[in-house]
């Protein structure tokens, strides 16, 4: 048998970049990366650059926080200024000596913060990673934001991680002009690289850095996802090696960049599938925009969805009672139907039933409410304007017009994209509610108070009513190669790339039919064709590159990667369902595969009936939700 693309995490043509998850078929269950062999060969010595100082600790004494800013955590880093990390950790859990102006410090046996000791204090580690953007800890210290982690007993650790695009450092080490790689996979390698860092230095901090809980949302949450289900992969050693992670500790002890546990907020998915996942779950439901039925877009809008319905079913995941979740070949041809379009109605009843628990009425309704990421010690990053990302768009129209292809990619689109507008609505009784809901046409919710029961009937009447796609078609992989997500898959010598497999097979063979629509430009198929072979530095494509760092690659059974990762045992997923920003469903079909995977003890699903995109909650702050997660998942 021949091998596929499926039995590697991420296959090179120009080299062995990836390592082979099996010869042919479904890879086996791999282990964590390989200790060295213990001889000559190992050279204990190798990473003591990257030992923590134990006598160049500050302090902040009103607050009893001791703290290191800006610490390297690689051995090679592309960026000086941003593959860095902060630590902040309760005074407590440390016997400190004066040294000048720094303290010497050793972990206080038995010392207890909140309801932790010096023995099993976790790192949290959050990633604020707003539309790719990088994340540079700051160069000052400020106590800001710090309170609720030190008053829980957390280590509190902030990594930098590089960014969308490529940078420039007069004293970056990737390139001679000061060029610093940025995009996929090295947003994620570097927060691997700051995990096995913590790892190296186990013994100077309290836990031991044995449980490290990630925190992100948005891009960053499909970060965080990526570094929960791709613990110890093999694909990204020729990526670890490049920037010099830690491989092993002063033992000869394999070191392990796989955390103990996620909490997300509002992931985006699978890149691969985003474009799909929109057009299924919104874009189908609406025919105004680039949806307006004359456009060519329109047609590639209905073709998405039922290529997200081929994509979904191949994915192997299953219900809680084991059975398929699939989406059927529908007449329409939007795979408009089927036992996957039934459990996510599922979930939005559920939702709907819990909010209706919780509301008494007369209430106020806030619709599509979530608090924006603001994780303390985060330096805002200006990388990635709207401006950069239309001189990318042109340097990558140039880049396919010097491949011999006459295309004119289209204007760049805003950065964020368009927020939903966040809307408070007085209503005076749950009859009142659910009549603005369902409107002046057939009732798709009802809700009957005696009985405690919802239905939700159409998914595309809730959409109408309160997620209104606000992206246009195609949502990440724009037409004009011009959103962020494009400029996540660019590269030093082409700043945006188009990405998606699934949306150039389709451009490439129901071209016949959108070229009588309006829009339609046939340099399309050639200009997207040229993007998906431009191989990166290590040599890999942008498809191969989002393969691999696609959590489902890892955790679905029909997953290229399928149990190629060390997965993270505990999750908590939030998702609002009142924003069309990011696709609910990329939630949903990470923790359905995540509570059918071996070893996963702890898959929590909330989608939040009105929530927005951002830090959404039933009830509660997100950080002190949170920080009780950690701590009930913290041995």
């Amino acid at each position: 048998m021949a091998c596929t693309r499926r039995s590697f995490l991420a296959a090179s043509a120009a080299a062995s970049l990836g390592a082979v998850l099996s010869a042919c078929g479904r890879p086996a269950p791999a282990p964590a990366p390989a200790a060295p062999d213990d001889g000559p060969s190992v050279n204990v010595h190798a990473y003591d650059d990257l030992a923590l100082d134990a006598s160049a600790w500050s302090h902040d004494e009103e607050h009893d926080v001791y703290y290191r800013l800006c610490v390297p955590y690689c051995l090679t880093p592309a960026s000086t200024t941003v593959q860095r990390l902060s630590i902040f950790v309760p005074g407590a859990y440390f016997d400190a000596e004066a040294k000048g102006d720094t303290f010497s410090c050793t972990v206080a046996e038995g010392a207890k913060v909140g309801s932790f000791d010096s023995s099993n204090a976790p790192v949290v580690m959050p990633v604020d990673s707003a539309s790719w953007r990088g994340q540079t800890p700051a160069g000052t210290y400020s106590y800001e934001g710090l309170k609720p982690y030190m008053d829980a007993g957390c280590v509190y650790v902030l990594a930098g991680c590089r960014g969308r695009t490529t940078g420039f450092e007069s004293r970056g080490q990737a390139s001679g002009d000061g060029t610093v790689p940025g995009g996929l996979p090295w947003n994620v390698c570097d927060l691997k690289s700051a995990i096995r860092f913590l790892r190296l230095n186990a013994g100077l901090l309290p836990g031991g850095a044995s449980g490290v809980f990630c925190l992100g949302v948005g891009a960053g949450a499909s970060l965080v996802a990526c570094l929960g289900a791709s613990g110890d992969a093999p694909g990204f050693d020729p990526f670890l090696d490049a920037e010099g992670a830690a491989r092993w500790d002063g033992g000869g002890a394999t070191l392990s960049d796989a955390p103990s546990g996620c909490a997300i907020w509002n992931p985006v998915g699978p890149l691969a599938s985003a474009d799909g996942a929109y057009e299924w779950l919104y874009g189908r439901h609406v025919d105004d925009g680039t949806r307006s039925p004359d456009r060519w877009t329109s047609a590639l809008s209905r073709d998405l969805s039922g290529s997200f319905g081929r994509w979904v079913s191949g994915l192997g995941l299953t219900d809680q009672d084991n059975a398929p979740l699939a989406l059927d070949e529908t007449l329409d041809g939007e795979a408009s139907d089927g036992s996957y379009l039934q459990a996510v109605l599922s979930e939005l009843e559920g939702s709907a039933k819990r909010f209706f628990d919780a509301t008494a009425f007369p209430a106020t309704v806030v619709r599509g409410a979530a608090e924006q990421a603001s994780f303390p010690g985060v330096q805002p990053s200006s990388t990635g304007t709207a401006e950069e990302l239309a001189a990318g768009a042109q340097q990558n129209a140039e880049a396919v017009a010097s491949a011999g292809l006459d295309v004119d990619l289209g204007a760049a689109s805003t950065v964020e994209g368009a927020h939903a507008q966040i809307k408070s609505l007085p209503f005076e009784t749950a009859k009142a509610y659910v009549a603005s809901l369902n409107g002046d046409g057939d009732p798709w919710l009802s809700y009957s108070p005696s009985r405690g029961t919802v239905r939700v009937g159409s998914l595309g009447a809730y959409v109408r009513a309160l997620a209104v796609p606000t992206l246009a078609c195609t949502a990440f992989d724009g037409v004009g190669c011009d959103t962020a997500e494009n400029q996540l898959l660019g590269i030093p010598d082409t700043q945006t790339l188009h990405y998606s497999e699934m949306v150039y097979d389709l451009l490439n063979h129901r071209q016949w039919e959108y070229r009588s629509l309006a829009g339609w430009d046939p340099m399309y198929v050639g200009a997207w064709g040229q993007n998906l072979t431009v191989r990166d530095a290590q040599g890999l494509t942008p498809p191969e590159r989002c393969s691999l760092c696609d959590p489902l690659a890892y955790l679905a059974p029909g997953g290229e990667a399928f149990s190629a990762g060390t997965v993270a045992p505990a999750w908590r997923v939030n998702v609002g369902l009142a924003q069309s920003e990011a696709p609910f469903t990329a939630a949903m079909d990470l923790a359905w595969a995540l509570r059918s995977y071996d070893g996963v003890s702890t898959a929590d699903l909330t989608a939040v009936w009105e929530g927005g995109f951002g830090l959404c909650e039933e009830s509660g702050d997100p950080v002190a939700n949170a920080l009780a997660w950690v701590a009930a998942h913290t041995a």
